[in-house]
């Protein structure tokens, strides 16, 4: 999209390719980048979100608040659930955290429509996944909001 400018970001290192996670500049946009090294990054065309018209850009994802990916290196967890994600889906009402999986790292779909932790509540100041055992753990504290 042409900026240089890119916040949240979460980096993981998945064999000799570095991935790149990123909130875009034009609103709840998740973008991608990848990398040999983690110096030079490139922002594949990847074709997948329309903006302005025009599919040539690194979106992955559109209106994933939160998004907090990592990858899952358990014996036995099927490929096509190898990445996997908590999103605060903006087109929930609850405005909670739901569980997404990838087999690649950009194509992304929503586990179930379960939420994982409900962000109705005071202000989240810590959350923790663990994706160990059959089902995800979640521990949270909370601030009160004032």
């Amino acid at each position: 999209m042409g900026s240089e400018l890119c916040f949240y970001t979460t980096i993981l290192k998945d064999g000799d390719t570095y991935r790149m996670y990123y909130r875009g500049l034009y609103g709840e946009q998740t973008c991608y980048a990848e990398s040999p090294d983690g110096i030079q990054w490139t922002k594949p065309d990847l074709g997948l979100v329309e903006v302005n018209g025009s599919t040539n850009n690194n979106i992955i994802l559109v209106g994933a608040r939160s998004f907090c990916p990592f990858i899952d290196n358990r014996p036995g967890v099927p490929t096509s659930q190898r990445y996997k994600a908590n999103i605060a889906d903006r087109d929930h009402e609850d405005g909670g955290l739901y569980g997404y999986v990838s087999a690649d790292g950009i194509h992304w779909k929503k586990m179930e429509n379960t939420v994982l932790v409900g962000m109705k509540s005071p202000r989240t100041s810590m959350l923790k996944m663990s994706c160990s055992g059959p089902r995800w753990r979640i521990a949270t504290s909370f601030t009160p909001v004032i």
